[in-house]
């Protein structure tokens, strides 16, 4: 129940646009802040709001935050309008959230296993493991005074990739499309940048490129890649203005370099093409990282992202169950 006296003393201390998104109950609200501006007393209201104009129950809210701090920030408040019913509201981070979805859904999450979240240090033990065994043209492989070298990076790439959603093998299927890509393009970059570079006629350079480069189709099987075309053009448009300034081809030189390289007299993407094989490599480890970790009983912290987001795209029911539970969303 919505304590009316304390909404309506929280709501007319709102300014204007926050109480426009308040307001606004159904459909997609969009509220850009800095930090300190009130955005959680804002999601706070909103969801009172909601519970004070429309059927929904509590249960059918579900606030996400990034911080443990901000998510117990957002339930101190809600329980100052609305009493205990703020413990009904489903108030998570993002990864106390996906450990909800596989509490209540455990079925469909490693078969019904019940895995347990894995100490940093055997974490690194599984790493060191895998690196250890492979050969020494890998990548991932490198040694200094027979230590491994690139323990800490491939940790790192894991966190990130699964952060991003990824699986090994979408992680594979997007370099491999960016492999592709550069096959196509490669001849045509070096045709645009081998002439030196003229800050007179950086517009025409670019010009030149928008239109030789190709698209690069980026669909949902290789989402989030962002296009290789758009990264290149972007990037160019970007040093462009920076030169600009300066009236010469400072930031232009240092892009050029970083598409292009020059190898025993023969220019290509040699760099781009090294950073994908490392990726690849990192793939091959990742498989072999997400096999043991879940044969030895464990997930890691990242895996409670990727593992949700698969189990939601690959099962209706799963998905359906969740989206007919939250009918407010807020972020």
């Amino acid at each position: 129940m919505v304590v009316m006296e304390d909404f309506t003393k929280r709501y007319n201390a709102l300014n204007t646009e926050q109480r426009q998104a308040v307001d606004t109950v159904e459909g997609p609200v969009l509220v850009i802040a800095g930090p300190g501006t009130g955005k959680t007393e804002l999601l706070s209201v909103r969801v009172a709001q909601i519970l004070q104009k429309t059927d929904a129950s509590p249960q059918n809210i579900l606030c996400l935050t990034f911080t443990n701090k901000a998510a117990n920030n957002m339930r101190q408040r809600l329980y100052d309008m609305i009493g205990a019913t703020a413990y009904k509201v489903a108030v998570h981070t993002f990864h106390s959230f996906a450990a909800d979805i596989m509490n209540k859904h455990a079925d469909f999450f490693w078969n019904g296993a019940r895995l347990g979240s894995v100490p940093d240090a055997v974490q690194l033990e599984i790493i060191h493991e895998i690196l250890g065994l492979l050969p020494l043209d890998n990548p991932l492989a490198r040694r200094f005074a027979g230590e491994l070298t690139s323990l800490k990076d491939v940790q790192n790439a894991l966190k990130l990739t699964k952060e991003a959603g990824l699986t090994p093998e979408k992680l594979r299927v997007i370099i491999d499309v960016n492999n592709a890509y550069i096959d196509i393009v490669e001849p045509i970059l070096v045709e645009h940048l081998n002439p030196a570079l003229s800050f007179k006629k950086l517009e025409s350079l670019y010009d030149g490129l928008e239109k030789a480069l190709p698209e690069q189709p980026i669909n949902q099987s290789i989402a989030p890649l962002i296009s290789l075309r758009k990264v290149i053009l972007d990037s160019l448009r970007y040093a462009i203005t920076q030169d600009e300034s300066l009236g010469k081809t400072t930031n232009t030189g240092k892009w050029k370099q970083r598409f292009v390289q020059t190898v025993a007299v023969q220019k290509g993407m040699y760099d781009e093409r090294s950073r994908n094989k490392w990726w690849i490599a990192l793939s091959d480890a990742y498989l072999s990282y997400r096999n043991i970790l879940h044969e030895r009983g464990y997930y890691d912290y990242a895996d409670m992202l990727v593992e949700v987001i698969r189990q939601l795209e690959l099962h209706d029911q799963l998905r359906s169950d969740v989206q007919e539970q939250y009918q407010y969303v807020l972020i």
